[in-house]
């Protein structure tokens, strides 16, 4: 059965597939037909139509496999496409033909439901609601959504605000991240697994995610799962500070937002095409872009719009620009998400400053922009509070405004409020009082009424003004006041009101923390509500306050200026306003406005009650918001959405920058034959690609832009220090100090003979003689050259002919080829040509370093031995560089060596032509390599990973053939498999330290990805497991429930082991298995201080390091902030998850969970029976 097309592509019109919106009979049909189906509709049972879904299904069932979705992936084009299915009718017969429309398809997950259009959903509902003009399907795309996941104001809004827009007609679906933390994973309890699941490929790979389902307060919640969600801490980050790989979780979020209205049947049909995309923040700002650059190209999404709400513009989601090509966008776009930093925000000189901003493409591609305060949306017009975005958005004024938040009336109402002592009303306060005076008795200040009580909420921090407080508070203290602070944040302010409370015990009371039913009674309780923020985009606090009777004094920025009016005794129509908004932000202002306030309520009683009451009338709820989204999607969809033809770096229409070395200097239009020519040398050039070179994985992730990430930040671990091969040039000096480290090590290794300066002409020619010789005897130069035919060759001729200018970009297609390839054309002139390079590096590995390796393994010596012997010969930088992804050479090559390197050091002895080597004939022509083609992984490859595995193995890692060899393939004809051939030794080395898993253990548990979390090595020690180490020296994990032992392997710790760990988890950054990745989080897991390597080291799960556990404790947290997200080892997390029950299990035994406290009290009870019984005897 063909394998149908996937993403974008699917629903693009064909020669096989009717096209999707041309049946104007249909759709004409459909409009007379809509009242008798919509009788046929509604009289189907009601247990047919539920929102509820399918029943929940197990991840992983034997004996039914998932159901492919509607559109399982994202690029490919359709071959055909998909014909819809349908059912029996239960109920109601099957519907007249005039009635059967187009415009759902169907999988074998649920029963066919037949409906006009999304408005026929108001017949679901249970209870009548006010409906809007036009009813439409939104789709919110958020990072967090209250009570599922919060953080801040966000998850506050998108978990209200889809609920009001809801209940006004409109079918909604909210797309956030399934997180799992261990602390949340019961907010997701109700939510069933759709059997929906979509491949998305970027950041070099194809991702799996999942959807769950969960249908409440009439809107659909839509849950991605996929392992990166599921990990301690936050939303966003941890103790450490923000999880590193946020921009590929929320890339996830948002590829998987464009697909879900397209595959997700939630109520029996699909959500459709037509749909109101609401991004918010950066989290979700790739949304836009991706509607723009990968569905509307191909027919999709052309009805949809996409609206950008700005909750926080201090929060962008940049990302150097090198993670640009992770994204899987065309590169055409990149001028869409393209930042560059200011001169003085970049790191030193040499930074360019070059970044990708998330949020600027939202800015760019988004239909409207919505900021969550109309003060807002000109503020971040300005210099001061545009974050650098100021100029853009100014340039998109016609399509942006301010919308105020509203509240959610259920949690925050003065009338039924669970958490306060007292209930009130706007027409009896006395409720109010009541909670004044239980929140001063619950605070220790004293009981007065006639004090006005300031209360402040919020973080502790520089945003928030409580610098200003600070400084204030002197003077404050001195008047007949108190004052109440809840929050935390700085512990330098933190202290501060610890301290401020015992210098004024009567009248202050600060909270360090965060609890939501003291923040209710504080607003409740309170007289004024102090709010001297530096910027606010919306603020809910001075709402919440409002609606409880408590006057606000804020600082004029922002939603706080929009919505706190400054009280007026002389309007118009008498008394007006709801509060103060000082302005400018100075503690004189500040102490202006608050002693403004405090004498109106000590004075001015009638006029205090007056600005309670105003406040507590104005209509804070979401359904007034609510109606002005409305308005905003309206303007949408009056409006194009955003499409662009054209390259917008140099507006030449991308159809004619198909190969651009290719394409004329003025990007001028060329004829249909130069563009011909052009395409067929691009297909050429591949093709030549394909057939000379297969790359290995290790080489393949060089190509890409994650592993340009990660040597960035991480130089000394993947940056070659002293021997640099020809792939990476470096600079002129460091190619030419390599050449002699590398003719230095050769020298010696064929003469015995150390290399002096007076030397080093004598050695570097030896090595670039050796080399010419080599490259000759293994037939060098006879590659098959790039195929172009001559009706091609005619056409670039006539092209060049046509343009000279363009003869400067085109020599050959050849030349074509190495430019794409991006190899350095800068290196020394004496080291020849690239092809030159490459058998100096196979040379100088072969003769320089494997040799000696394998001597030594030869002649038994342990690992610290030879890591002696290298120390000894000041060798350690060799060592580290030869394991590096940028010095890896493929077994081909260094095989040819190997036939041939002997012969060529004997045949410079017997030349006539080589003078210069006369003093070193005798070593010449008795040289011997030690090993040959036959022998080579016996006697190279396995001594190689046993040295460089991060494992202890007590012998050489065995096997009669290298990895990836089929049984009975010799190694001599290896190279006929050119995936094989392609392979590097640190392909080898991984492939010696993964554990060999049976192939059903392997599949087992495919699919969700659920990762398990190891406990402390103390909490293993408590619970009773016992750590045994292993010694084959694979990253196995091995959990006996029965003796409760551990299995873990031995992680050595030595010179070399933060180099290897981190190629070896780059090696694997692409793959879907990463079992080294897994180990070492599991690793970070078991190691959360120096006290758990210690455990581990009596264990024999570490060795080598310090007695103390430091060094060990840091590496381990240091590799593992490195590692890949997400990192999945099946066999390994079964294990862990084993370990894991076994430990949940023992710790509900009291005496295990308290175990220190037991041998404490034990230790004392016995003492002191010894004691009691010593005094009995001593009394006689």
């Amino acid at each position: 059965m063909a394998t149908p097309g996937v993403g974008a592509a699917c629903l693009a019109p064909s020669a096989a597939a009717a096209p999707r919106r041309r049946a104007d009979p249909a759709r004409a049909r459909a409009c007379h037909a809509r009242p008798r189906l919509l009788q046929l509709v509604r009289r189907r049972c009601v247990a047919e139509l539920s929102r509820e879904g399918p029943a929940s299904r197990p991840l992983h069932s034997p004996a039914q496999q998932l159901a492919p979705p509607l559109v399982p992936g994202l690029l490919a084009p359709p071959t055909q496409a998909p014909s819809p299915t349908t059912e029996p009718d239960a109920g109601v017969g099957d519907l007249e033909p005039e009635l059967q429309l187009e415009g759902i398809d169907e999988d074998s997950v649920d029963r066919t439901v037949v409906v006009v259009s999304e408005q026929d959903s108001e017949i679901m509902d249970a209870k009548e609601q006010t409906p809007a003009k036009v009813t439409r399907s939104i789709v919110f795309v958020t990072g967090e959504a209250a009570p599922y996941a919060k953080s801040g104001g966000l998850g506050d809004v998108c978990g209200s605000l889809p609920i009001a827009l809801a209940a006004r007609g409109h079918r909604v679906m909210v797309v956030m991240p399934r997180y799992l933390n261990g602390s949340s994973d019961k907010n997701y309890a109700k939510a069933f697994y759709t059997g929906k699941h979509i491949k998305i490929p970027c950041f070099g790979g194809s991702h799996e995610v999942t959807f769950f389902h969960e249908y409440r307060d009439s809107v659909d919640w839509v849950f991605v799962d996929h392992p990166s969600y599921h990990r301690p801490g936050s939303l966003y980050g941890d103790n450490f500070g923000a999880f590193g790989d946020n921009q590929f979780r929320y890339t996830l979020l948002c590829y998987a937002a464009c697909e879900a209205p397209l595959i997700l049947e939630l109520g029996g049909y699909i959500y459709g095409q037509s749909c109101m995309f609401v991004v918010n923040d950066w989290h979700a700002s790739l949304v836009p872009v991706l509607l723009a650059a990968k569905y509307r190209p191909y027919g999709v999404y052309r009805d949809s719009r996409s609206t950008l709400v700005i909750h926080n513009l201090a929060h962008q989601g940049v990302e150097p620009a090198s993670t640009y090509p992770d994204l899987g966008l065309p590169p055409e776009w990149y001028g869409a998400l393209e930042w560059v930093f200011p001169e003085w925000a970049r790191r030193h000189a040499l930074d360019k400053g070059e970044a990708v901003n998330f949020l600027k493409g939202a800015v760019v591609t988004a239909d409207r922009i919505v900021t969550v305060s109309q003060g807002y949306s000109w503020e971040v017009t300005t210099a001061e509070g545009g974050q650098g975005l100021n100029e853009l958005l100014s340039s998109r004024k016609s399509v942006l405004n301010g919308i105020v938040n509203g509240i959610d009336i259920n949690d925050w109402n003065p009338t039924t409020d669970k958490c306060l002592p007292y209930h009130y009303t706007v027409d009896d306060l006395s409720g109010k009082a009541k909670c004044k005076a239980e929140l001063q008795k619950e605070l220790g200040l004293p009981v007065r009424a006639d004090v006005p009580l300031i209360g402040f909420i919020g973080r502790l921090d520089y945003q928030k003004g409580i610098d200003l407080i600070k400084m204030a508070i002197p003077d404050l203290m001195r008047e007949d006041v108190q004052f109440v602070m809840l929050g935390s944040g700085d512990p330098a302010f933190e202290g501060w009101m610890r301290s401020t409370e015992s210098s004024y015990k009567d009248k202050f009371r600060g909270w360090v923390g965060f609890s939501v039913p003291v923040s209710h009674r504080i607003t409740a309780g309170c007289d004024i509500l102090l709010m001297p923020s530096r910027f606010e985009p919306c603020g809910l606090n001075q709402l919440y306050a409002m609606q409880y009777g408590t006057v606000p004094v804020v600082h004029g920025t922002g939603g706080l200026r929009d919505t706190v009016e400054t009280f007026n005794p002389f309007g118009e129509k008498g008394e007006e306003g709801t509060g103060w908004a000082f302005s400018p932000l100075t503690v004189e202002k500040m102490l202006w406005a608050l002693r403004t306030a405090m004498s109106t309520y000590r004075d001015h009683k009638p006029s205090w009650e007056g600005l309670m009451k105003r406040g507590m009338s104005k209509d804070h709820t979401w359904d007034h918001a609510a109606e002005q989204y409305e308005q905003i999607f309206e303007w949408a969809f009056v409006d194009q959405p955003y499409l662009i033809n054209f390259d917008s770096s140099e507006n030449c229409p991308i159809s004619v920058r198909v190969l651009p070395d290719l394409a004329s200097s003025d990007c001028e239009p060329s004829n249909p034959r130069q563009e011909e020519a052009m395409r067929q040398a691009t297909h050429d050039v591949q093709e030549h690609r394909t057939e000379t070179h297969t790359m290995a994985p290790s080489e393949t992730m060089l190509e890409s832009a994650a592993y340009g990430r990660m040597r960035a930040e991480n130089p000394s671990e993947f940056v070659p220090r002293s021997v640099f091969f020809a792939r990476d040039g470096g600079s002129g000096i460091d190619r030419r100090n390599s050449l002699w480290v590398k003719a230095a090590v050769v020298y010696e290794s064929i003469t015995g003979l150390h290399v002096n300066d007076g030397a080093k002409p004598i050695a570097t020619s030896l090595l670039l003689r050796l080399a010419d010789d080599c490259r000759s005897r293994i037939h060098a130069g006879q590659t098959p050259q790039t195929k172009i035919s001559t009706a091609v060759s005619d056409a670039l001729k006539e092209m060049l002919d046509v343009n000279p200018g363009a003869s400067s970009k085109v020599v050959t297609a050849q030349n074509v080829g190495v430019n794409q390839l991006g190899k350095p054309a800068d290196l020394p002139d004496e080291e020849g040509s690239d092809e030159n390079k490459r058998v100096i590096d196979a040379i100088f590995l072969v003769v320089g370093f494997l040799r000696r390796l394998s001597k030594a393994a030869a002649a038994g010596i342990s690992r610290d031995a030879v890591d002696e012997g290298f120390k000894s010969t000041h060798m350690q930088d060799i060592v580290t560089d030869v394991i590096k992804l940028e010095n890896q050479l493929p077994l081909k090559l260094l095989l040819d060596v190997v036939d041939h390197v002997e012969d060529a050091i004997r045949g410079i002895a017997a030349s006539p032509a080589t003078s210069e080597f006369e003093d070193l004939k005798k070593f010449l022509e008795g040289y011997k390599l030690g090993f040959t083609r036959a022998t080579f992984f016996d006697d190279v490859v396995r001594p190689f990973c046993w040295y460089y595995s991060p494992f202890f193995n007590k012998q050489l890692p065995a096997g009669a053939a290298p990895p990836k060899v089929a049984d009975g393939q010799q190694l001599d004809n290896v190279v006929d498999n050119p995936e094989t051939a392609a392979r590097t030794l640190l392909d080898f080395l991984h492939d010696s330290v993964v554990p060999v898993v049976p192939r059903a253990a392997s599949e087992k548990g495919t699919g969700g990805g659920k990762t398990s979390r190891m406990p402390t090595a103390r909490e293993l020690n408590r619970s009773g497991v016992r750590i045994a180490p292993g010694e084959d020296g694979r990253a196995a994990v091995e959990f006996d429930e029965t003796s409760a032992r551990l299995r873990l392997p031995a992680l050595v710790y030595d010179f070399k082991l933060a180099t290897v760990a981190r190629n070896l988890l780059a090696r694997e950054y692409e793959e879907q298995s990463k079992p080294v990745t897994r180990y070492f989080q599991m690793m970070n897991e078991l190691v959360e201080d120096a006290a758990d390597t210690r455990i581990l080291r009596r264990a024999g799960a570490v060795r080598g390091g310090g007695t103390s556990g430091a060094e060990v404790h840091q590496l381990v947290k240091k590799i593992d902030g490195y590692a890949t997200y997400p990192s999945v080892f099946m066999a390994m997390d079964v294990q862990i998850e084993k370990v894991r029950q076994f430990h949940d299990k023992r710790m509900q035994n009291f005496l295990v969970r308290y175990r220190p406290g037991v041998i404490w009290a034990s230790s004392v009870a016995a003492v002191s029976v010894v004691a009691i019984v010593a005094a009995r005897r001593n009394r006689g």
